[in-house]
């Protein structure tokens, strides 16, 4: 079955905003955790290449003829679009999978297949507008299908196949839900080619991987965003238990000493008062900026009462000497400091 040039012309706009604008929303939705995980940045370029990928397509249904005259602009630069986005959309999902699968490692002979493939198709779309090789634009501005067109169904094939590959040799790592979830990007566009040839003039091909791309997004992602954010909050409950442990080991350090010294103890308790206010005034005086901020500063406090924990190591006839030392006590007592650096990495 076969329709109007014009009739599919309406048609595949209609799908092809359709599909810009599912990418869109998804795309918006993604932004504001882009930061969060290396996934969402793929999957947020998948749909930005997607909106390349359908606006190219767009533009071709759009603006075939010679009036007005943009029209034989808008054309050809928007069908190397649509073709050159084609690599990208593959790259970022295998890039996508690999990180959905952290902390387990593909292989990367997969990725590395992938660029070699992207390369070689985009030397094909390079070459296109000065040979006609996937595509030629005709002299009164119309889109017609390369003398090697096929070339570049290959090569999907292939990116199919690669990004296929991914998912069944590592299927064990999947649950059964986001494996097949996954593979719906290879079923649909595919299973859409078999339609176009029996509606010849629709294209469904766009439809098909955008819709695979909102499955992905609806079923996995918002669940592994979930989850990464579960994850995140053990890390820093974790995180604040260790600082809490370092925290009461510093003090306990700092107290032993105070337990044979009451003097120096006094003297550790206002050190780190005195750091405090030295460094926050340096700070204010514009000296180390490089090295201080509030984060520095707050660890230094929390050091300072650790400077003279190698005072343990010392004998209390030096330590607790009431006269003056003499040369050889007073250089004991100087290798506290020594002392003091190999106990705090000690621990």
């Amino acid at each position: 079955m076969s329709f109007d040039r014009e009739i599919t012309n309406i048609l595949n706009s209609g799908l092809d905003f359709y599909n810009c604008l599912i990418s869109l929303v998804m795309l918006a939705a993604l932004l504001p955790s882009i930061k969060t995980n290396k996934a969402t940045k793929n999957l947020v370029l998948i749909c930005i290449f997607l909106i390349f990928f359908d606006l190219g397509d767009l533009a071709k249904w759009l603006s075939e003829g010679t009036y007005p005259k943009w029209k034989t602009i808008v054309l050809p630069v928007f069908t190397f679009i649509y073709y050159f986005s084609v690599p990208f959309i593959f790259m970022f999902y295998m890039k996508y999978i690999e990180e959905f699968l952290q902390p387990i490692k593909i292989s990367p002979w997969f990725i590395r297949t992938g660029k070699i493939l992207s390369i070689i198709y985009l030397i094909g779309v390079i070459i296109s507008p000065f040979t006609g090789f996937y595509y030629e634009i005709t002299p009164d501005n119309y889109y017609l299908r390369g003398k090697y067109n096929y070339v570049s169904f290959f090569f999907d094939i292939l990116f199919y196949l690669d990004s296929s590959l991914i998912l069944f040799m590592n299927k064990k790592h999947f649950r059964k839900g986001a494996f097949l979830t996954f593979i719906t990007f290879a079923l649909l566009p595919i299973s859409t080619v078999i339609i176009q040839l029996f509606l010849y003039g629709i294209s469904l091909v766009n439809s098909g991987m955008t819709f695979s791309i909102l499955l992905i997004y609806v079923n996995l992602h918002r669940n592994l965003e979930e989850t990464l954010e579960e994850a995140s909050s053990e890390v820093k409950a974790k995180e604040k238990t260790i600082i809490s442990m370092q925290e009461h080991t510093i003090i306990s350090l700092s107290n032993l000493v105070e337990n044979r010294d009451t003097d120096t103890g006094e003297h550790v308790k206002r050190t780190s008062l005195y750091v405090a206010l030295l460094a926050k005034k340096t700070l204010e005086d514009k000296y180390y900026t490089d090295i201080l901020n509030d984060n520095y500063i707050r660890l230094l406090v929390k050091a300072a009462p650790m400077h003279d924990i190698g005072k343990i190591t010392v004998p209390d006839k030096i330590l607790k000497k009431p006269g003056r030392l003499d040369q050889e006590e007073y250089a004991e007592m100087q290798i506290h400091a020594k002392e003091g650096g190999r106990i705090v990495n000690d621990i």
